[in-house]
């Protein structure tokens, strides 16, 4: 069986966020390469929401930086052709592979999915939430799941440091290790490596509370998946340095 599409897909109905305010809309962008056959056995899926209207300069930093940081290609203003540029890289990489493969191997298998969403906007911060789900054989695939936020003023992401006060990192850290700690919420905390546990920077924004989560392997056993860890911004208040008016209720 062979079976090889390519399109590119806009909802009919623009997401638009904000307290009443319009800062930015967005849309959904979908794009998908399948190739089942006797020689090729390729997947790849996409579908991200992208920032279509508000202040341009705004808008283009903020897909700049999400089509970077999920695809990894440069952005020209134009999302179908992002999409496509990372599934024609991904598609030539795999033929790559498979010419490396042993005649005498079975099938190289090549399986991505990539989705991602607005998790959270306001009048000042845009969260957004991005999953990767990839397979190439064996006894399970991987999946992760990484955070960005943004300040709507520039468009530009915050990271830790536009986040917390400088030196902060070793409290933070101790907060986290003293959640993860707390065996009613994580019972199965005694399999965590929480000893000098490292930040990765992979946090979002909630009403009231602060996700910070650790993919599968960075501090637990595959079997525990991602572990979230959600910390009240009342535990971080005095290292924190935004503005958290527009957050909390």
């Amino acid at each position: 069986m062979k079976k090889l599409s390519l399109f590119i897909v806009m909802s009919l109905l623009l997401g638009l966020y904000g307290c009443g305010n319009k800062m930015i809309e967005t849309d959904q962008f979908c794009a998908e390469k399948v190739i089942e056959n006797d020689s090729l056995n390729f997947s790849v899926k996409i579908c991200i929401e992208l920032a279509v209207k508000g202040k341009k300069a705004v808008v283009d930093t903020i897909n700049s930086t999400l089509i970077k940081e999920i695809l990894g290609v440069a952005f020209d203003g134009t999302p179908a052709n992002a999409l496509e540029k990372y599934i024609a890289n991904e598609f030539d990489d795999y033929i790559l592979e498979l010419k490396k493969m042993p005649s005498s191997m079975l099938l190289w298998l090549n399986s991505d999915s990539i989705s991602g969403t607005v998790t959270f906007l306001n009048k000042d911060f845009m969260c957004y939430q991005y999953d990767v789900e990839s397979y190439s054989g064996g006894a399970h695939g991987l999946s992760e799941t990484y955070y960005l936020v943004f300040d709507l003023k520039t468009g530009k992401r915050l990271t830790e440091n536009e986040i917390f006060i400088s030196g902060s990192q070793k409290k933070f850290s101790k907060i986290l290790t003293e959640i993860l700690s707390d065996n009613k919420l994580y019972p199965e905390n005694d399999t965590y490596e929480l000893e000098g546990l490292e930040l990765n920077g992979n946090f979002s924004l909630e009403q009231d509370t602060l996700v910070y989560t650790f993919n599968q392997y960075e501090i637990a056993p595959y079997s525990s998946g991602k572990i979230d860890v959600r910390v009240p911004y009342d535990k971080i208040k005095d290292i924190i340095k935004i503005d958290l008016s527009q957050l909390l209720k």
